[in-house]
């Protein structure tokens, strides 16, 4: 179970297929991508870039606290064949 009421946030590495807050273009809804996400209270969607990602691929997501002392967060969605990221941070 969970808590009642809003989130104010969400942080977290996404892998997706189709239509979604980051990824709007139609020629791009039929493959899968890896993605930093944070999401607001309202909704609205704030993303790293769009990583490809193909069947075998391997990939990583992370959630760190970066700066205990601001409370800044990391969110990172890593393809580990070349390294590539998608990050995004927020102050909570």
């Amino acid at each position: 179970t969970g808590h009642g009421g809003n989130a104010t946030l969400v942080l977290q590495p996404v892998l997706q297929y189709g239509k979604s807050g980051c990824l709007l273009n139609p020629l791009k809804l039929y493959d899968w991508y890896f993605t930093a996400y944070l999401v607001n209270g309202a909704g609205h969607a704030f993303c790293g870039r769009n990583l490809f990602v193909r069947e075998g691929d391997l990939i990583q997501g992370t959630m760190a606290l970066v700066d205990p002392n601001t409370n800044k967060w990391q969110v990172k969605a890593t393809r580990l064949s070349s390294g590539e990221s998608s990050v995004i941070s927020s102050t909570l």
